[in-house]
């Protein structure tokens, strides 16, 4: 037997190593790398927030898909059985916490009004009203409120929905004021709703504001 060239040898050594990796199979034949296995989906639905509103003999249900983080949920309106909408950030930002069915201009037409609130210590909250009508569903926001109405707004909002309004209503910060302690009082802002759009009915404030966390 010849013994191995010394040219010959980093070559036997290579195929080893390449067989022993699977590059190359010992028969010969080439091999196939197997693509990676792509991240699974999201399965399953972690719902943050769940609710059946009746409405008659018919009934809203709203649920809130939080498989992609607790911030960017993904919210579904159904009606009966019908197909459901879907909700993201650009029309609800952050997690729902408070849904009621109202009839704010009194036309007959399901209106479902719906709160979030922002992730952060903030405290900010938007509003999103849905018309009922033919079948269909129709968004509506607040309009901005006038520029002295939202002077010292730094959040910790709340929206309460009554028979014919919407009240929107918030803490003043005064310069130098820390999170928790505003001393500016209450501005409470009430929108109507009339012909398919909202209004600023009224601004009012009270001199004492409440205290809220950090």
């Amino acid at each position: 037997m010849q013994p191995l060239s010394y040219r010959a040898l980093p070559l036997l050594l290579s195929f080893l190593l390449l067989a022993l990796m699977g590059v190359l199979r010992t028969d010969g034949a080439a091999a196939i790398a197997a693509e990676p296995e792509p991240d699974p989906a999201p399965t399953g639905t972690d719902s943050l927030f769940s609710q059946v509103i009746p409405f008659g003999d018919s009934e809203v249900r709203i649920l809130s898909d939080t498989a992609f983080g607790l911030c960017v949920p993904v919210h579904s309106i159904t009606w009966n059985a019908g197909a459901a909408i879907e909700l993201n950030s650009d029309d609800l930002d952050g997690p729902i916490i408070a849904a009621t069915v109202c009839d704010l201009d009194c036309d007959g037409n399901l209106e479902l009004a719906l709160t979030a609130r922002s992730c952060g210590s903030g405290g900010y909250t938007n509003f999103l009203l849905l018309e009922r009508s033919m079948d269909q569903w129709t968004r509506h926001t607040l309009i901005p409120a006038p520029t002295t109405a939202n002077e010292g707004r730094m959040g910790h909002e709340s929206i309460t929905v009554w028979e014919d309004a919407v009240e929107v209503a918030f803490p003043i910060y005064a310069e130098g004021d820390p999170n928790c302690c505003p001393t500016g009082g209450t501005r409470r802002i009430r929108y109507g709703f009339r012909a398919g759009a909202f209004s600023v009915d009224s601004v009012s404030q009270a001199p004492q504001a409440e205290r809220f966390a950090d």
